[in-house]
């Protein structure tokens, strides 16, 4: 089947006690990214790195700036890329 994204899923991690069965956790998530974008990651990726890890990463990193709160005297305006 052909796509016009690319599409990475982050799973919950394996239950080491049971490795036939995966463990589904309620954070689970399919994303479609412009096509591209995956083969981008990967062409920044250091040593052996993975592409969930950057984008786990990457997610926590913008939480985190969105999360702090405002300066005083300034507006919570979000910005346009967000």
């Amino acid at each position: 089947m052909a796509s016009t994204s690319d599409v990475v899923n982050i799973q919950g991690k394996v239950d080491s006690a049971r490795m036939a069965k995966r463990v589904h956790k309620p954070d689970d998530l399919t994303v479609r990214f412009p096509p591209g974008t995956l083969e981008r990651i990967a062409l920044i990726l250091k040593g052996r790195e993975r592409k969930t890890d950057f984008i786990r990463a990457a997610v926590a990193a913008k939480l985190q700036r969105r999360e702090r709160p405002a300066p005083v005297g300034r507006a919570s305006k979000p910005s346009p890329r967000g």
